[in-house]
């Protein structure tokens, strides 16, 4: 039997619950309506504001109540690592599958400091910003994304998670397309660059992933891959696990990120946009920029490759992940 606890009307809303069983794969439940010594599992969903309740679920004990998720953890500033980690320790002890990617922005702004090296930035003619990487740039993001990962995994291994670090060029769990040239916009003018090292996320080694997760590891997957000359190149976060998340038939895919999730305004927190659907995605694409564009494009990816479910929430939080497959952030679907 499962309980949910709900402070009020506006949490208990029968789409609300719906959703919960969907994502938790509860294929047959039954709902009674808890309010002080009363009970009547046929009480219609008709609720006094401002009153606590608890739902208790009964659920068909038949169905299988494990996830494989893939998480990616935001390479930006806020994020709380720590709590993100502990997070996803606990959903591996209750038997569900995690695959991590993570991103290394903030690491590789801050080697790059340590070295003084300035960061570079270029601007697509779609209006995508992204990092300006060349051989120099390229060497910073493989030590800032091994230093990332190599956190991830003891902090995991602390806790007493057994967690396996790979980079996507180890065992080529990605694989990708090296990007030739890249056109940017620098002012009014269109400019081509030769001399890239980034690529986008082709092929994804699953069969070694899985075996990972047989054996009781937990992949920390880092955005560097394999590029069909043999060059490690620099890869969007973003999509790299939506590749991941297409390849290994994950239930969901949830992009940790630094705000609420999609807000319909950037100064606004509170103008969160709780659900999307997949046919709006695009349209919606267009009205955002920066890394909201990427991780939309990632989600778009993940949709159309099979993924039931992609979260964008807060990493900020407590029990960020937990909280994202409660309904706290962006739900597409």
């Amino acid at each position: 039997m499962k309980q949910l606890v709900c402070a009020s009307l506006a949490s208990i809303r029968s789409e609300r619950i719906f959703e919960i069983a969907r994502i938790h794969h509860w294929s047959e439940y039954t709902l009674t309506i808890v309010q002080g010594e009363q009970s009547d599992p046929n009480s219609p969903l008709n609720f006094s504001p401002n009153v606590g309740y608890t739902l208790r679920v009964h659920t068909d004990q038949g169905k299988k109540d494990t996830m494989r998720i893939v998480i990616k953890i935001g390479g930006g500033e806020g994020i709380d690592l720590a709590e993100v980690i502990a997070d996803c320790v606990a959903l591996s002890t209750h038997g569900h599958e995690i695959i991590v990617v993570h991103g290394c922005s903030a690491a590789v702004n801050q080697l790059s400091a340590e070295l003084g090296v300035a960061v570079r930035h270029v601007t697509s003619p779609t209006g995508v910003r992204s990092r300006r990487t060349d051989s120099r740039d390229m060497a910073i993001f493989e030590m800032a994304a091994a230093r990332v990962n190599s956190t991830i995994v003891r902090e995991m291994q602390r806790l007493g998670m057994q967690a396996c670090g790979v980079s996507g060029v180890d065992g080529g769990v990605l694989h990708a397309r090296r990007k030739a040239t890249i056109r940017v916009v620098e002012g009014e003018r269109l400019m081509v660059i030769h001399d890239d090292f980034t690529g986008t996320v082709c092929s994804v080694n699953d069969a070694l992933i899985i075996q990972l997760i047989q054996q009781g590891y937990t992949p920390i997957i880092a955005p560097v891959a394999l590029a069909e000359d043999y060059t490690a190149v620099n890869v969007d976060g973003d999509r790299a696990a939506a590749a991941v998340a297409t390849a290994t038939n994950a239930d969901h895919l949830i992009m940790l990120t630094n705000v609420p999730g999609v807000l319909r305004d950037l100064a606004d927190p509170h103008s969160l946009i709780m659900r999307i659907e997949q046919r709006d995605i695009a349209e919606l694409e267009a009205s955002v920029s920066g890394g909201m564009r990427r991780k939309l494009m990632g989600a778009r990816q993940a949709l159309a490759g099979g993924v039931q479910q992609v979260i964008l929430a807060d990493g900020r939080q407590q029990q960020p992940i937990q909280a994202a497959l409660a309904g706290r952030g962006t739900m597409l679907l």
